[in-house]
């Protein structure tokens, strides 16, 4: 097809969004107390589940999609849906088994979706491709609160100490750094990913490993 599921997904854009994301989240767990924390990735949730609603309606208006082609993806999305229906989680145990659960459902229902859409040749409506960027989106900024908390929440850190604020101080600069950096290369809109990609990821990389460090 014209515009697949993949393709959107592999998107400079969404790679640039999932960086973001990941940068935004180490930023909050941070600056916020846990209990905050618990709230964004509650919030991110809850929009992701309705951004969900708003997919399902326009599955059935697709005309170049066979109907049983549609079940299938109407009884994928709902599927998914039941995992992420809001609730908080309390315990680092439970946020773990809450992560694996909804991970597990994202990969099964993007698998579903590329079989479905991979022999579809008119492609999809211009409302459901810019549906399906928002699904990404969504996707990112739940995935990227849900690692930045349990990792928060592993270390489980009570530290006050001068070199805790020290190594905390140091990296809130490196995270300040980086957005602002991907907010530039968002806004030059480059069309290629190149050697500014691998860049960016290898210092999202090297942030998300001393936000891990700092709470060990």
């Amino acid at each position: 097809m014209s515009e697949k599921f993949e393709k959107i997904r592999e998107s400079i854009d969404l790679k640039l969004d999932a960086l973001q994301a990941k940068a935004e989240a180490f930023d909050a767990n941070l600056k916020l107390t846990q209990e905050k924390v618990a709230e964004r990735v509650e919030h991110e949730k809850q929009a992701f589940h309705d951004m969900l609603e708003h997919l399902k309606a326009a599955i059935p208006e697709q005309k170049n999609l066979a109907e049983h082609k549609k079940e299938k993806l109407l009884k994928a999305l709902d599927d998914l849906k039941s995992q992420i229906a809001p609730g908080k989680a309390e315990a680092l145990d439970a946020w773990e088994k809450q992560q694996e659960k909804i991970s597990r459902s994202l990969a099964k229902f993007e698998e579903r979706v590329d079989k479905e859409l991979a022999d579809v040749e008119e492609g999809l409506d211009q409302t459901t491709k810019e549906l399906v960027q928002k699904y990404f989106y969504a996707r990112n900024r739940l995935n990227a609160e849900m690692d930045a908390a349990i990792t928060r929440l592993k270390g489980a850190v009570a530290l006050k100490s001068e070199v805790f604020e020290k190594r905390k101080k140091a990296l809130a600069e490196k995270i300040a750094a980086l957005k602002i950096q991907l907010e530039q290369r968002r806004k030059e809109q480059v069309e290629k990913w190149g050697d500014f990609g691998k860049e960016l990821t290898a210092g999202t990389k090297q942030v998300g490993k001393a936000f891990k460090d700092l709470f060990s």
